[in-house]
């Protein structure tokens, strides 16, 4: 089984949001922001916590190697499309709302079929995108009715924390004694 790094799964968010800052709108939308984000929240579970519950990461991860991939990259640092993971995804969208974040991916994306993602695809993109930049994950899941809540800029992602410190060598043997 493959392994995604943290850093591939925010770089691919972060081309999935910049590609979606590309796209053309739709002019007409199946399904409005606001009523696709209530569909989510009368699906998904609710409770306190993070921004994300862990499995959605998962399903998230599996949204985007379908649907993002092909323009964010294999680990989201941007092909054809921006990055969705790093320093410049960060930058992008700090000063942006989880809800605007929601708003761009549901109507916009993926490019080559604006709009068509569910809500419960877009959140759960959106947590993949969200773990891969270091935003803190919970028990609870990112729903809809969350989502259109959220109307604080992300700001920047809390830092990483340092790793522990490496334990020291035992002490080495002293050598034999010449007798």
């Amino acid at each position: 089984m493959r392994q995604t790094s943290g850093l591939t799964i925010f770089l691919g968010a972060a081309a999935l949001v910049a590609a979606a800052s590309f796209s053309t709108v739709r002019a007409q939308q199946a399904t409005e922001p606001a009523a696709a984000a209530a569909a989510v929240a009368a699906a998904a579970p609710t409770g306190g916590g993070g921004l994300y519950a862990d499995a959605q990461i998962t399903r998230g991860e599996m949204v985007y190697e379908y649907n993002c991939v092909a323009c964010h990259g294999p680990i989201a640092i941007g092909a054809t499309g921006p990055p969705l993971a790093g320093p410049r995804f960060v930058a992008r969208w700090k000063d942006h709302s989880i809800a605007e974040v929601f708003d761009r991916i549901m109507t916009t994306m993926p490019t080559n079929a604006p709009g068509t993602l569910t809500p419960q695809e877009t959140v759960d993109v959106m947590a993949f995108m969200l773990s891969s930049n270091h935003y803190p994950g919970g028990a609870a899941e990112l729903t809809g009715e969350a989502v259109v809540q959220k109307t604080t800029p992300l700001g920047e992602p809390p830092p990483l924390a340092e790793p522990p410190p490496a334990e020291p060598p035992p002490p080495a043997e002293p050598p034999p004694s010449q007798q």
